[in-house]
């Protein structure tokens, strides 16, 4: 079958016909015209049918649909609801996410809402939401475009449609819905005019409301209330009669909502006040969102339950439309249209995206108050102003500025020139871990310093839609010689070439550039922007930023040419020279855990690092030998960080064996406080002052060479000898405790409670737990039991961070809710796994993709790790050593001694620890129930306020019940109305009594396995990965050798060896002793000599030994002889002398020349 498409935002195809040349040479002058005009993205529709209606083009149906206010509704989708049968429901065959929760069914009432449970929303006006009481009242999740008691209305002459509750499901695309269709529409007519409808919604999506640039719905639910009057009303007000629309739509992620008024002509039932004439006055109809189970809702003002509700028909504005009205509703509820009116609503600003690169340039759309195109409007970002674009009424643009911070800043909005009363907040992402938008293809070449080309790819739809735009790369660089880091530019790469989404660089096209005024910088960013933006409608154009990326395929051929082939060591030399001014630092960094097991397990102090992460990201470029790397989770108070990289034996890597492991940082990747300060800018001061020196003196150099050594010592990976492992405490069920020193026991306490405070001058933090009742979902009861619901934390600086759990019909999609100063934050995109705040480090592990497992990271290592598991929430608070004698509150005091655990806020300790597993009453009165917390801190008791965030009139009174009577048996009885038995408890709990307590108590396994769960992890986690290690510390690897192991655990021997042309001198081997002190090197230390020098040196050692004999010997030989001969010299000389006295005895001589001076004769005669 043929298939011919034309993409464009005036979309034509035709299937199974030959198309009308006249037709498509005018949809291809339309398509034309709307690419250059940059309105449309080209690439989006893909799945229109043809034609509606006797052939008439779906170009047409979807113009005919925009047009109108009210999406199409038939006489045969009119349901079976009347006055006496209010409520229908419907199976819906797909998942449709409202307000964080999941459904596949409704219940479409007549009372002008769509609720997804069978108990209707209370008639009580006005009407307050979310209920306190739930599950005691229903709370039902209900979307309310005009909730009211309503009655079908009449039919007027006029009218070709009868007055009724209209419903319309499509499904997504290739299945056709089960709606009743006339008997002459074939099922591919049905699908060609479903197809229609969803095209003009995602048409009027797209450009109603900000962030749905990319949205495209899968189905769609289209109710109308047409004619529908008000309940109670005297004879003859059938007439009077409101007709108005709920149009949703969703991809089974994010989910958007129209409200339509075509007329609204009452305000309220006589059961709410109204006029039994006129159905006006009293309290009129709810107008908003619930989410239900008494979590949260949204009162769309200043319209609800107010007399100007009846403004909706002429406000909204949405597509241009008076009467539409536009809501994001999947996760929160979020609205597309201004309605502030000051007294009435509050002065709410929305945006879109609300995260951005810090280096600004970021296209954010802003919806909040309405817009009008000859006011100025005004937004301030932190402190710098900017001036933004009139789009339409709901709508301005504004361009980020550039601000050197992380973490969120306030926005502010104005028009005119009134005051910045519009406010939000907007998250800057540090450069290196921002979301990308512009890279190289291939990772590898961009660290080359002489790569043949550069395939630069980049985000179009970030600039705009029309491909057929020109764009320019340009290239940036960054400094802090001066006395403030600046960003400067280096060159333009190319100019004016088409927003096609990819270019590719010829470095080798820049080597005659002469950048006298750059060239010292080692690293930068390329740069994406509109050449001309007004020609896509803007007055400036948005930036697109690569993450920081080494230059040297640019400046290689200039530092060749001016600093010679030794350009690398010398600026190798620099740096070093520069460092050796500067302080030490890497001291005052925490140590690095001995293996990778403690790494993971102190999440106080370390969590991952994205560009070594087994979970994420597990290329390692510069950790080659890594399997992971952990970093210091929050800087410093002076912005040092350290880094830790484990191999795949995982062991502590060391630069003393290799370039590739872990270093302290001067700066740490998340900056320090002020950031816009040199050395404390967020990325890209530890650019300057660590990554650029691995490149100058390892990467682009030989890493056996001076440079690099000098380098490895200078960042060298400090050995685990002296790292000391944190300590953990724990909550878990129906809540258990396990102590820091060990100690377990039960407090079943209801409101809000404090887990841990120390307040002393080494240190301050705060975190606080609330526990609510538990409550059977099926039965609707509340349970004599209680479970940990959320969780507060603040220390002295940082930002106060909340975790909770969510409804068990909200864990679709997160398990888990964060709020960081009370706004809600998500980690569910890659590049925001971690995120920094004021003091505080948050972030999901990278394999965790539903938000259960969330880490809390300050900035004096204390640590907070929340879990869900399986529907219920644990905490552990990990503290460092520096923390002990300093802890209170119901994880107890860290003593070393578990007498002093139930030290209560006065220091008195009325219950003791040998009871804790058995005196539940005594625990609950003595010591749990002295830790509550309330909104203002008792001055009677130092025990701080409440941290939690309390919305809709709501307190920390509100989840506290002193007179709570909970279960106290440590072996409760299981009721014999159950079908629970001891025996099915103890195959899931065995021997632990916390399992058995919850499983008794709630008969819930989930609850019970939960329990279980959580209490082996946390033991396991003191017992295994916090338990201390005995090391020998680092032992250096020879320069030009290696060793046979990295390990430095007890028993370990370590053998060197010297690479080929060198030869070991020294100590071939030591063992790691049982007091963790390396053997004694009797040889001397290990070093590996050039075999050259190492044979010079023995020839040379051997002629000094030889000469060293020889010579002595010589010596001795001539000092002999000349002794000899002189004694010889005496004795002739001495008998010259006697025969001068004695003639005759030289005769005899003479005569006997034999005789010697001993012969008897010859003494003889002389005496003679």
């Amino acid at each position: 079958m043929k298939f011919f498409i034309i993409k464009c935002e005036s979309e034509i195809s035709f299937r199974g016909m030959a198309p009308s040349p006249v037709w498509i040479l005018v949809a291809l002058v339309v398509c034309v015209g709307q690419l250059c005009l940059g309105q449309v993205n080209p690439n989006r529709y893909q799945n229109i049918q043809d034609v509606v209606d006797k052939n008439v083009p779906v170009q047409e149906n979807i113009r005919r649909i925009r047009d109108s206010l009210m999406y199409p509704y038939e006489q045969f989708e009119v349901t079976k609801i009347a006055d006496m049968n209010v409520l229908v429901q419907y199976n819906l065959r797909f998942p449709l996410p409202f307000y964080g929760f999941y459904f596949n069914y409704t219940w479409i009432s007549l009372h002008g809402h769509i609720a997804f449970s069978q108990s209707p929303p209370s008639t009580l006006r006005p009407l307050k939401l979310p209920v306190d009481d739930w599950p005691t009242k229903p709370d039902p999740s209900f979307i309310g475009p005009f909730h009211m008691e309503a009655a079908i209305g009449e039919k007027s002459e006029a009218d070709d449609l009868n007055p009724g509750v209209y419903v319309r499901i499509i499904p997504d695309i290739g299945s056709a819905s089960g709606n009743v269709k006339p008997n002459d529409w074939t099922p591919d007519q049905i699908r060609m005019e479903e197809a229609a409808v969803k095209e003009a919604l995602t048409e009027d999506i797209q450009s109603g409301i900000i962030g749905a640039e990319f949205f495209t719905p899968k189905h769609v639910i289209i109710i109308t209330w047409r004619n529908v009057t008000f309940n109670g009303g005297s004879t003859g007000t059938k007439k009077i009669s409101n007709t108005f629309q709920a149009v949703i739509a969703t991809d089974e992620i994010l989910t958007y909502c129209l409200f339509n008024y075509e007329q609204l002509k009452w305000t309220s039932a006589t059961n709410a006040g109204g006029g039994p004439g006129d159905g006006l006055g009293g309290i009129p109809a709810f107008v908003g969102f619930n989410a239900g189970n008494g979590t949260r809702a949204f009162e769309y003002m200043p319209y609800s339950q107010n007399a100007r509700i009846t403004n909706l028909v002429y406000n909204g504005q949405v597509n241009g439309k008076s009467g539409r009205h536009i809501f994001r509703i999947d996760e929160e509820i979020n609205s597309g249209v201004c309605n502030y009116e000051p007294g009435l609503s509050s002065p709410e600003l929305f945006l879109s995206p609300q995260s951005g690169n810090m280096l600004g340039g970021v296209l954010v759309n802003m919806t909040g108050p309405c817009f009008s195109k000859n006011q100025r409007i005004k937004a301030k970002f932190k402190d710098v102003e900017v001036t933004c674009q009139y789009r339409n009424r709901n709508h301005a643009t504004c361009l980020t500025p550039r601000i050197f911070y992380i973490g969120y800043i306030d926005v502010f909005l104005t028009i005119g020139d009134g005051a910045f009363q519009f406010a939000t907040q907007f998250y800057l992402e540090p450069p290196d871990e921002a979301k990308e938008v512009v890279y190289v293809k291939n990772r590898e070449d961009i660290h080359q310093t002489n790569p043949l080309s550069l395939d630069v790819e980049w985000s179009t739809g970030n600039l705009t839609y029309n491909q057929g735009a020109a764009v320019s790369l340009t290239l940036w660089a960054y400094r802090e010689t001066g006395p403030l880091p600046e960003i400067v530019f280096v060159d333009s790469l190319v100019e004016s070439v088409p927003n096609k989404g990819s270019y590719t660089i010829t470095p080798s096209d820049y080597n005659n550039r002469n950048n006298w005024d750059t060239r010292d910088i080692g690293f930068g960013f390329i740069q994406v922007n509109l050449t001309n933006p007004a020609a896509e409608g803007l007055t400036d154009t948005p930036t697109l930023w690569s993450r920081p990326i080494p230059l040297g395929w640019y400046f290689q051929p200039q530092w060749q040419r001016y600093d010679g082939p030794e350009w690398a060591r010398m600026k190798c030399d620099n740096w070093m020279q520069r460092e050796d001014r500067l302080n030490t630092f890497a001291n005052s960094v925490n140590r690095c855990p001995c293996t990778l097991g403690q790494a993971l397990a102190d999440k106080g102090r370390f969590g991952p690092d994205p560009s070594c992460d087994m979970n994420m990201n597990t290329g390692c470029y510069l950790h080659k030998e890594s399997k992971h790397c952990v970093r210091s989770g929050v800087p410093n108070f002076d912005g040092n960080g350290q880094q830790c990289c484990y191999d795949n034996d995982n062991y502590l890597i060391l630069t003393a064996d290799t370039p590739y492991g872990g270093s302290p940082a001067r700066s740490h990747p998340f900056g320090g406080f002020p950031y816009f300060d040199t050395g404390k800018v967020p990325s890209l001061s530890h650019w300057v002052n660590d990554l650029m020196a691995y490149y100058f003196c390892c990467r682009w150099q030989d890493p056996e060479t001076e440079g690099c050594w000098a380098y490895r010592k200078l960042r060298s990976s400090q050995d685990c000898a002296g790292y000391q492992s944190p300590n953990a405490s724990g909550v878990f069920g129906d809540p258990h405790f396990i102590t820091f020193d060990n100690l377990e026991y039960t407090f079943n306490g209801l409101g809000e409670y404090v887990l841990v405070r120390v307040n002393n001058r080494a240190n301050q933090i705060d975190i606080q737990g609330r526990f609510t009742q538990v409550v059977d979902e099926q039965r609707a009861i509340r349970l004599r039991a209680s479970e940990l619901t959320s969780v507060a934390m603040k220390d002295n600086v940082s930002s106060t961070v909340e975790i909770q759990i969510r409804n068990i019909e909200a864990r679709w999609r997160y398990r888990l809710d964060v709020l960081v100063d009370h706004n809600r934050v998500y980690f569910d995109r890659p590049h925001q796994k971690v995120q920094a705040f004021r003091g505080v480090t948050v972030y999901v592990p990278g394999n965790i993709h539903n938000q259960s497992n969330v880490i809390v990271q300050f900035q004096s290592g204390a640590g907070v790790e929340v879990v869900e598991s399986m529907g219920h929430m644990s905490c552990r608070v990990l503290l460092p050593r520096s923390f002990m004698n300093s802890t209170r509150g119901l994880m107890g005091n860290w003593s070393g001694t578990q007498d002093d655990d139930f030290t209560t806020p006065l220091g008195d300790i009325p219950v003791a620890p040998q009871s804790g597993q058995t005196n539940f009453d005594a625990i609950h009165r003595l010591f749990g129930l002295k830790w509550v917390v309330k909104d203002s801190e008792d001055p009677e008791k130092p025990i701080g306020r409440s941290l939690f965030y309390h919305e809709f009139g709501r307190s920390s009174s509100t989840y506290y019940n002193e007179t709570f009577q909970p279960i106290m048996d440590r072996k409760p009885t299981i009721y014999s109305n159950t079908t629970l038995t001891p025996e099915m408890v103890n195959r899931v709990c065995s021997l632990s009594y916390q399992c058995y307590f919850d499983y008794a108590i709630t008969g819930n396994r989930d609850f019970a396995t939960s329990t279980r769960y959580s209490e082996d992890s946390l033991k396991t986690l003191k017992s295994d990965g916090l338990k201390p290690l005995i090391t020998c510390g680092a032992l250096l690897t020879p320069r030009h050798g290696h060793k046979s192991s990295r390990q430095y655990i007890i028993g370990t021997r370590v053998k060197f060896f010297c690479e080929p042309g060198y030869m070991i001198v020294g100590e071939t081997y030591r063992d790691c002793s049982p007091n963790g002190v390396w053997s004694y090197p009797e040889e001397g230390e290990t070093t590996c000599v050039d075999e050259v020098v190492y044979n010079a040196h023995r020839a040379a050692l051997t002629a000094g030994i030889s000469l060293a004999i020889i010579v002595p010997l010589v010596v001795i030989g001539a000092c002999l002889i000349a002794f000899l001969l002189g004694q010889k010299r005496k004795t002739e000389a001495n008998f010259l002398n006697k025969r001068d006295l004695n003639p005759r005895m030289t005769e005899l001589k003479v005569l006997n020349p034999k005789s010697t001076d001993d012969d008897p004769v010859k003494v003889k005669m002389l005496d003679g």
